[in-house]
């Protein structure tokens, strides 16, 4: 294997009637596979894995029975499998991934009784799961993801005792978990993603105490999260997104003491936000977005030490930022926007010097914004638009050097454009219209070559406006001013000037 070798397969290899372990892997070997092949009795280990193999698996494979390692993985076969795979009853592993497969799964592989390791996934494969499946007792891994199958899960795949990972994701699976998935005490991952199941989730998911990632993301489930998912004390990752849940959140989540990545994103979920999450100290994402949350953000979230992604965006919070955000020194992103959060913006937010983006519009925030927001040298986005700041714009925002996106819009600032502004080479995004800002653009402002958007309109400025050598701008709107002078017109896309 690994030989860079390429060109066609021989058929002369159906002569070596004595060759017992034959490894073609990483190579740019391309045709079909002769038929040949299946005169090789005495064959127990073939692997043709990541090549560019071509055409149809042969029933001929069938009498290689030999067999207890068969990888056809990674590369372009197509069409149905024969169903005198099954005879192959020595087979411990045995991987199809990541090809261009079609038709059913064979019935007959349920006959695989040692097998250990099944890899389906990633081909196009359509129909059912057979309920068959269930009989391989000694599977430890079963991936189908990414497929095309459809009908519901079979509840006989509750009788895979051994099973460690069942990855179901990316097919077009229909109906509710069986409540028989209980019984896969041996399960550390499980991903159903992407799919098309409903229904509630069983409370017997509790019972799968080994379970380390559990990922139901991008379905249509409904009802209430089962409390007894909070028994999982394994699980590192859990992944609801995008459903249709409801109710609370299991206070019982706080025990979950090893979950690094919690993703509850657009759902239904209402009530406040549970202060137990406060407790799961190896949290490094917390996904809450785009739900019904109310009430105040709780301050013991600011314990999270290893929290680098907080999103929040688009709920019913209200109540301040907590002060005590300062201690959060891991995160790179915070999003609470769309919310009804009011008073000032803490100053504390200037310890997060790792913060890379920072969205906190759309909610009641008054006061003016903290010079120390500046210090946060690693700030790519930063909005404050559509809320009620006041004062004026600090010019240690002239510091951010890697910012390339600055929404200050719709808010109640006064005075100038800082001339520090003029620093921001990065910069590709300025809009701050709809304030009652003052005074003439800097002339630094023509130092921003990546500049592409600029949007000062609904303010009061007055002079010129020095844009001459912003080559990348193309989106201007500059109404509602006291400009003048003249503005070239053709290398824009849209100009708005009026």
């Amino acid at each position: 294997n690994a030989n860079s070798l390429f060109g066609t397969l021989p058929y002369e290899l159906g002569q070596l009637k004595a060759f017992t372990y034959l490894n073609l892997a990483f190579n740019q070997f391309t045709g079909t596979i002769p038929s040949e092949l299946g005169q090789l009795r005495a064959l127990t280990y073939l692997s043709v894995w990541s090549n560019q193999f071509s055409g149809t698996i042969l029933s001929e494979i069938g009498q290689l029975q030999e067999l207890y390692h068969l990888d056809f993985g990674d590369n372009q076969f197509k069409g149905s499998l024969p169903s005198e795979l099954g005879l192959l009853s020595k087979l411990t592993f045995f991987g199809l991934d990541s090809n261009q497969f079609t038709g059913t799964a064979p019935s007959e592989l349920g006959s695989l009784k040692q097998l250990s390791q099944l890899y389906l996934h990633s081909n196009n494969f359509t129909g059912t799961v057979p309920s068959e499946f269930g009989d391989m007792g000694a599977l430890i891994i079963l991936g189908m993801f990414s497929n095309q199958f459809t009908g519901s899960i079979p509840s006989e795949l509750g009788s895979l005792k051994e099973l460690s990972e069942l990855r179901l994701s990316s097919n077009q699976f229909t109906g509710s978990i069986p409540s028989e998935i209980g019984n896969l005490t041996s399960l550390r991952v499980l991903t159903m993603y992407s799919n098309q199941l409903t229904g509630t989730l069983p409370s017997e998911l509790g019972y799968l105490k080994q379970l380390s990632e559990l990922y139901l993301e991008s379905n249509n489930f409904t009802g209430r999260i089962p409390c007894e998912i909070g028994e999982l004390s394994s699980l590192t990752v859990l992944s609801i997104g995008f459903n249709q849940f409801t109710g609370t959140v299991p206070s019982e989540f706080g025990s979950l003491k090893k979950l690094s990545v919690l993703y509850f994103q657009s759902n239904n979920f209402t009530g406040r936000i549970p202060t137990e999450l406060g407790e799961l100290t190896s949290l490094t994402e917390l996904h809450m977005y785009s739900n019904k949350f109310t009430g105040t953000i709780p301050s013991e979230y600011c314990s999270l030490k290893e929290l680098s992604e907080l999103r929040l965006s688009s709920n019913q919070l209200t109540g301040t930022i907590p002060s005590q955000i300062g201690n959060m020194t891991s995160l790179r992103v915070l999003t609470m926007y769309t919310n009804q959060l009011t008073g000032t913006l803490p100053s504390e937010l200037g310890f997060l010097k790792q913060l890379s983006e920072l969205y906190l519009n759309l909610n009641n925030f008054t006061g003016r914004i903290p010079c120390e927001i500046g210090e946060l040298a690693s700030l790519t986005g930063l909005s404050v638009s559509l809320n009620h700041c006041t004062g004026t714009v600090p010019s240690e925002l002239g510091s951010l050097k890697q910012l390339s996106e600055l929404y200050l819009y719709s808010n109640n600032f006064t005075g100038t454009v800082p001339s520090e502004f003029g620093e921001l080479r990065a910069l590709k995004t300025l809009s701050m219209y709809s304030n009652q800002l003052t005074g003439t653009i800097p002339s630094e402002i023509g130092n921003l070559k990546s500049l592409e958007l600029l949007w000062l309109h609904d303010n009061q400025f007055t002079g010129t406006l020095n844009i001459e050598n912003n080559s990348n701008l193309s989106d201007l709107c500059l109404k509602d001013n006291n400009f003048t002078g003249t503005i070239l017109p053709a290398k824009f896309e849209y100009i708005y000037i009026c």
